[in-house]
């Protein structure tokens, strides 16, 4: 069984697009998913091009607390100190005897620190808790190295601020961490943007971090599990929430369809379950939404999609089951759709052949049935279109003759029989065509090797 391969996450760039076109060269593989090659954001704050890809997922073994060697002991800060009373604010007292933990060691890195960026008595108490949550979250991440005594905050490798010296962007990848994400990031009033990926984070999502100021929250390929928190509605400007590759369960709450400003949401290849909820119909500015390699189960919601949606993927789920939405034709703006690995067992609806700017079709082993309707040719701008594994029966429409465009076509597993006819069916030119298991009879003309086999 495969399923779509991906070759890198989407890029974060300055102004959305609109185009989303995949590219497929051979079979699906069931361990990545198709590319995104570009993906909504908003401002123009850092980009991060390196993205992880879903083929190589992350170490769920936690590691041990990380390295800080170079930072003072954990001691005891005492409570009549003005720093202290200003983190008592913020971390819980339990954290804080923990000398282990990372807000331990980061008020010792501050009280350790002379110079007056650390006390809130020589700069102001948001700069100075900025400083220290900008601290125990470095120091989660194994990255003590970036948390420099005497050295601005802004400054520090891995953080953007503005001209006001507030803290707007944290940006780090490739880390090796094993603490879990300090809640105390969500006392950072400015801060806009948190991609935290390819590390080794553990423990579960903080709701700290979803606030009224935050667009961006990246954190792709950790080890983070629980749930996704349900308290999440004061985020009321995020735009991309990325989570893919950890090891989330449990269902989509509720309260998450209050994030209605949401263009890109990405839960893949994690270990969610239930059904999809039907509340995804109220996230109408939704563009991108991504729930390859789950659990999900049940059928699949007629309020899946909105008109403006570009990219659908609900793959690999295997406990999905029923029709396809006929409403999936109304999202005309729809350029890639995935729904391989499934037990979909309708005909293909007619509403389906509305889908002008579909490029990627991947329907790869379902129980599809019914015939492949003539309508198909007016997907003129399909590129790569998966039909194997399935039952679909009868001829091949002379239709396909007018995907100019079409590079790849499986559509092996099924009953189809008939005739390929030199100048109806562009099949010889496709980068990969395959018919094995089909009763096909094949021109000797065509170039390219296709099978009549096991019909």
């Amino acid at each position: 069984s495969a399923e779509p391969s991906i070759s890198a996450e989407p890029s974060i760039s300055a102004e959305p697009s609109t185009s989303v076109e995949p590219t497929m060269s051979a079979e699906p593989s069931m361990s990545a998913q198709p590319s995104i090659s570009a993906v909504p954001t908003i401002s123009a704050e850092p980009s991060v091009s390196n993205e992880p890809t879903s083929s190589s997922p992350p170490s769920m073994t936690p590691s041990v607390a990380p390295s800080v060697s170079h930072l003072p002991s954990a001691v005891p800060t005492p409570l009549d100190t003005a720093g202290a009373i200003v983190i008592a604010t913020v971390t819980s007292a339990e954290d804080l005897a923990d000398p282990t933990s990372a807000q331990s060691l980061a008020a010792a890195f501050l009280q350790a620190d002379t110079s007056d960026l650390s006390s809130p008595e020589t700069t102001t108490t948001e700069l100075f808790l900025e400083r220290y949550a900008a601290a125990s979250f470095l120091i989660s991440a194994g990255l003590t190295d970036n948390a420099q005594a005497g050295v601005d905050t802004c400054s520090w490798t891995g953080i953007t601020c503005d001209t006001s010296d507030r803290v707007t962007a944290i940006v780090i990848d490739s880390f090796t961490g094993g603490s879990t994400l300090p809640s105390e990031l969500g006392s950072m009033e400015g801060l806009t943007q948190l991609f935290a990926t390819n590390g080794n984070f553990v423990g579960s999502v903080p709701d700290t971090l979803f606030t009224e100021t935050m667009t961006v929250i990246d954190l792709s390929n950790n080890a983070l599990n629980g749930s996704l928190p349900e308290n999440v509605c004061n985020a009321t400007g995020l735009v991309d929430l990325i989570v893919t590759g950890n090891d989330l369960t449990g269902n989509i709450a509720e309260n998450f369809f209050c994030l209605t400003t949401l263009e890109f949401l990405d839960l893949s290849s994690n270990s969610m379950s239930g059904e999809i909820p039907t509340q995804l119909g109220l996230l109408s500015n939704l563009l991108i939404l991504d729930l390859f390699d789950n659990f999900f189960s049940g059928q699949i919601p007629t309020e899946i999609v909105n008109p403006g949606m570009l990219y659908l993927d609900i793959s690999f789920q295997f406990d999905l089951f029923g029709a396809i939405p006929t409403e999936i034709g109304s999202a005309a703006s729809l350029t890639l759709l995935s729904l391989s690995q499934n037990f979909l067992d309708s005909a293909l609806p007619t509403e389906f052949f509305n889908l002008g700017a579909l490029t990627y079709l991947d329907l790869f082993d379902n129980a599809l049935s019914g015939t492949l309707p003539t309508q198909v040719g007016t997907l003129g701008s399909m590129q790569s279109l998966f039909l194997s594994f399935n039952s679909f029966e009868g001829t091949l429409p002379t239709e396909l003759g007018n995907l100019i465009n079409i590079a790849t076509f499986t559509a092996h597993g099924n009953l189809f029989n008939g005739s390929i006819t030199d100048g109806v069916h562009p099949f010889c030119d496709l980068s990969f065509v395959e018919f094995t298991l089909n009763c096909l009879l094949v021109s000797p003309n065509c170039a390219t090797q296709c099978f009549v086999t096991d019909v």
